[in-house]
């Protein structure tokens, strides 16, 4: 995936969008994963200072364009700073979605756990994924793994280069463009590499500029 940042500005009136557009859930953030609190938002005097642990799932931006996604936010921001630790605009990290023909259509991204020592999988089970066919010629495509590094081969779940070398012994053949499978690794929100920043919505888009998953702060 690739990420632009941006100021995330109070563009509503222009799109006529009125503040209580988003239905939101928060959420809060822990080693185990994240715990969805529901729709109620309102914060009492003793929960505001325990803010920084909470973030926000904006759930109505799912299938809107990646413009008119931002505008809601905005909206929900500027109307309800409290939520968000007094803040009244957020910064915008757009991901986009892979595809088979990106520069990097060859890395298989391997999920760390919160202490990046240990392989976790994108759904905690320590299965890793690759989204796509490998292919060594134009007409002899096949899909690859997923591949289980949990704890089930060894007494405790792969480390990266331990699982990274079970997608290579999988997939040891270059594709019909020379290149070998490689590995990424990939780590939470939370951990040393990737930490939670309120500040931060992130939002996952396709092609079309289109929003594919409940933007989230953290």
């Amino acid at each position: 995936m690739t990420a632009s940042t941006k100021l995330l500005l109070a563009a509503t009136a222009a799109l006529c969008l009125p503040a209580c557009t988003v239905a939101m859930h928060r959420v809060r953030v822990t080693e185990l994963g994240t715990i969805d609190e529901g729709r109620h938002l309102e914060v009492d005097e003793n929960e505001s200072r325990n803010l920084s642990h909470y973030t926000v799932v904006f759930e109505e931006c799912i299938g809107v364009p990646l413009e008119t996604c931002e505008a809601l936010i905005a909206a929900e921001v500027a109307a309800n700073p409290a939520i968000f630790e007094g803040r009244t605009s957020l910064q915008s990290e757009v991901k986009h979605v892979r595809t088979h023909d990106g520069s990097n259509y060859n890395v298989v991204a391997i999920r760390l756990d919160l202490h990046e020592e240990h392989v976790a999988g994108v759904y905690g089970d320590g299965i890793v994924y690759y989204p796509f066919d490998w292919c060594v010629a134009e007409d002899d495509c096949f899909s690859v793994g997923p591949w289980d590094c949990s704890d089930v081969h060894l007494a405790r779940p792969m480390t990266f280069e331990q699982c990274c070398g079970l997608v290579k012994a999988h997939v040891p053949v270059a594709d019909l463009n020379g290149n070998h499978i490689r590995c990424h690794p990939d780590p939470p929100i939370g951990s040393a590499d990737a930490p939670i920043d309120y500040g931060r919505v992130q939002i996952r888009v396709n092609a079309d500029n289109v929003v594919i998953s409940p933007p989230m702060n953290f």
